[in-house]
């Protein structure tokens, strides 16, 4: 018998979401056939045919990958974060989002392992971004770290459910404390 994919198989191999997923197969793309329970399974054969009519390169398994996504309307903190997490481990993906609505944007779309967000932003702020997110349950577990140079506002986002908090000081351990936070919230990374 011909190897099936979960749709979490599909999500891993695509880095899309189960909603992503499910529309492939609404509108057609992709075909799958239900098991008795009513789960969607896809035919090896036809997923490869698939991500080549659609030019989508197909994860290869292997050591877990985090998503990591990073919001600060700094852009030259975000080069420097980015480069940071991508020179210190290979297992991360980092994405990021210079305010606060293109973070809901990305968070919708990437479902990242850990947030990295900033507080005091143009229009949409840290908070708000942070009270939405914790309101829509499939967004519950995505680990955030509150990465402010206001302690009251990083102080507000751990009590709406941020899992870290850190000041921007200007230190020169800074960064190292923050990766080492990310480390601790991610598992382990290699």
């Amino acid at each position: 018998m011909e190897k099936r994919y979960k749709t979490k198989d599909l999500c891993e191999m695509f880095n899309v979401t189960r909603e992503t997923i499910s529309n492939w197969v609404q509108e057609g793309k992709v075909k799958a056939c239900k098991t008795a329970g009513g789960h969607l399974r896809f035919e090896k054969n036809r997923i490869n045919d698939f991500a080549a009519e659609c030019k989508l390169k197909i994860k290869k398994h292997g050591p877990r990958r985090f998503r990591v996504l990073i919001v600060d309307d700094q852009e030259s903190l975000l080069k420097v974060l980015r480069n940071m997490f991508e020179v210190k481990t290979k297992c991360i993906d980092v994405e990021t989002a210079v305010n606060g609505v293109d973070a809901g944007i990305k968070i919708a779309d990437l479902l990242p392992d850990l947030l990295i967000l900033d507080a005091m932003m143009p229009g949409l702020k840290g908070l708000d971004v942070l009270k939405t997110m914790k309101s829509i349950d499939k967004f519950k577990k995505i680990k955030v770290i509150a990465y402010t140079a206001y302690p009251e506002e990083a102080e507000k986002m751990l009590k709406a459910g941020a899992d870290r908090a850190l000041v921007k000081m200007g230190k020169s351990n800074e960064f190292e404390l923050l990766f080492n936070s990310a480390k601790e919230l991610l598992g382990k990374i290699r």
